[in-house]
């Protein structure tokens, strides 16, 4: 179907799919900006490579204080394996990354980071409700 045929069904035909898009166009620009992850940094310079990092966690903790209690984990083995994950990294994030000794040498602390990093994208197939 083609986008005159698609709008003249959908649009003119049906009013309040237009209405209805006017007002989700207005809110995802306004209030429910969906689109913008805060990262929770101070103000400066970051390489892409540590928004990266934060970004994602960023995510997993607004899906754990928000979306997290509306899943049942327990439905099977396998989401009972997913929702202790999602529970670990969350606690890593927030309780013991935030207080770990900065170790001497710079990369090393990339490797755990890294660590976290690969285990949250393995489970992001998950962190929807």
């Amino acid at each position: 179907m083609n986008k005159f045929k698609w709008w003249i069904k959908y649009r003119l035909l049906r009013p309040s799919n237009m209405f209805r898009d006017i007002k989700w166009w207005i809110k995802h620009r306004t209030t429910d900006k969906y689109h913008i992850v805060k990262l929770g940094l101070p103000p400066g310079y970051y390489d892409i490579d540590h928004r990266m990092l934060y970004a994602c966690f960023a995510l997993l903790v607004e899906f754990v204080e928000y979306e997290y209690n509306n899943a049942d984990w327990e439905w099977n083995e396998e989401h009972q394996k997913v929702g202790k994950e999602i529970k670990e990294l969350y606690n890593w994030w927030t309780n013991i990354r935030p207080n770990r000794e900065i170790l001497p040498c710079y990369g090393t602390e990339y490797v755990d980071d890294d660590i976290q990093l690969v285990r949250l994208i393995k489970i992001r197939e998950y962190l929807w409700t």
